[in-house]
């Protein structure tokens, strides 16, 4: 249940008709031609519960700070080149100094409305863009750190 794109409709359809388990029995049925053929599942429903897995996967890692330090210090000197940047600031655990980060959450302010969110998705380090919205963008990096600027 904490797969994106998969809710309980989808998992009870692919349980009863497959016997799914376990996300290894689950990653094994979606290579299956036949799943397709069950209502609602198409190419893109099956597509999406894969990169839904591929993120759940993903967020499970932790990072040590020392790896997370140096990525974090570029991506705050590259929001600040924002002419409307204000202030840049890391936060949750990587603020914290926590041992090992899941996530790097950056706050920033601005001089006025902007579009700093669009603008913090032009990161060169960015893998995949999760969500870009007015006051929040969330993207994946390279190296499978997810980062979240607000």
């Amino acid at each position: 249940m904490h797969i994106p794109s998969l809710g309980p409709k989808t998992l009870a359809l692919i349980h009863k008709h497959f016997g799914v388990k376990d996300l290894d029995s689950l990653v094994k049925v979606l290579d299956n031609p036949k799943l397709k053929a069950l209502p609602g599942m198409g190419e893109k429903k099956i597509e999406n519960i894969k990169k839904g897995i591929e993120l759940f996967l993903s967020s499970k890692e932790r990072y040590l700070l020392g790896e997370v330090y140096p990525i974090v210090k570029f991506l705050v000197d590259f929001l600040k080149q924002h002419p409307d940047t204000e202030f840049v600031i890391p936060a949750g655990s990587f603020r914290r100094f926590k041992e090992t980060v899941g996530d790097v959450d950056i706050l920033v302010t601005t001089k006025k409305e902007s579009n700093i969110t669009d603008y913090s998705t032009q990161f060169p380090r960015i893998e995949r863009v999760l969500v870009c919205g007015p006051t929040k963008s969330s993207f994946i990096l390279k190296n499978g750190l997810q980062v979240d600027v607000r």
